[in-house]
């Protein structure tokens, strides 16, 4: 860029384009985060999940909701600041330099954090989640029965018993868990829907005395 470009280095960042994409990628990695996080509580990872990425976005808006004075500051900042720096920019020609030199050095170290930010607003989400989840019996997940085709399979007994929660079912498998109010994590059963020959979801979301 040459010395005598009056252009401010920061004044594409508000543009409307640019705006939407930093934006919907915040959401985005806040949502992959949260995610990650709160299944790893369950002893899963995201790769198998068949999670559409459409729903990361989902849980990036459910972060935002859940830390929403930390996400308006952190928008402030991040699309303020570029405001008030090309304000400035117009106003007093004889700091250009010195305002070109923060803009072209901090604007990429400044998005970074920023999404260094919403990256941890997502895991710190994704964990109360599910602390929160764990101190309520899980009562979003409603208990399940499952039989497999094979009768003789002992595994079976215990899913046959509506004692454990559906936590996600997928094309190719169901990922049952039962609820646990004191384990940091707690461990999944993974069933092939290739070897299920019925599921039965019940309308009972508490633990019972027999399922303890």
């Amino acid at each position: 860029m040459s010395s005598n470009d009056t252009s401010f280095p920061w004044a594409g960042l508000i543009e409307t384009g640019v705006i939407t994409g930093v934006a919907t990628g915040l959401l985005y990695i806040a949502g992959w985060s949260y995610a990650y996080h709160y299944f790893q509580c369950f002893h899963l990872g995201l790769i198998g999940l068949e999670i559409e990425r459409e729903y990361f976005l989902l849980y990036g808006f459910w972060v935002c909701k859940a830390r929403w004075c930390l996400t308006t500051l952190c928008l402030l900042a991040a699309f303020g600041l570029p405001l008030l720096l090309q304000r400035c920019w117009q106003q007093r020609p004889e700091l250009r330099s010195w305002l070109r030199a923060v803009a072209q050095t901090g604007g990429p170290i400044g998005l970074l954090l920023l999404f260094i930010v919403f990256y941890q607003l997502g895991a710190g989400t994704g964990k109360a989640d599910f602390a929160r989840e764990q101190r309520g019996d899980f009562l979003s997940y409603s208990r399940v029965k499952v039989w497999l085709k094979d009768e003789k399979d002992k595994r079976g007994e215990a899913w046959a018993k509506g004692c454990h929660r559906l936590l996600l079912r997928g094309k190719e498998q169901l990922y049952l868990f039962r609820a646990d109010g004191v384990s940091e994590q707690i461990p999944t059963e993974i069933v092939p829907n290739s070897e299920v020959a019925a599921v039965r979801l019940l309308p009972l979301y508490q633990t019972t005395d027999e399922c303890r």
